[in-house]
């Protein structure tokens, strides 16, 4: 079974993971999910949102749904 999986999926064996990708992603996904910064920094045992920020790894996608927003804003004002 693990053999197929490899075959099929070439590209997510070929990486090495590591618990800071677990990390990175579960903080990227929570800032994107609107999760306050004060209760994400509890989640994640850190003190300050500058030692975080760097293991948010925000999409271009995201980016530019975030632009669009900035826009909408601006256009309602």
């Amino acid at each position: 079974m693990f053999k197929i999986l490899i075959e099929k999926y070439p590209d997510v064996f070929e990486k090495t993971y590591t618990s800071h990708n677990g990390r990175d992603t579960f903080i990227t996904n929570s800032l994107a999910s609107k999760i306050d910064v004060p209760t994400l920094l509890k989640m994640v045992g850190q003190e300050s949102y500058e030692v975080m920020k760097r293991y948010n790894k925000v999409s271009n996608e995201l980016r530019i749904k975030n632009m669009e927003l900035v826009k909408e804003y601006q256009v309602s004002i």
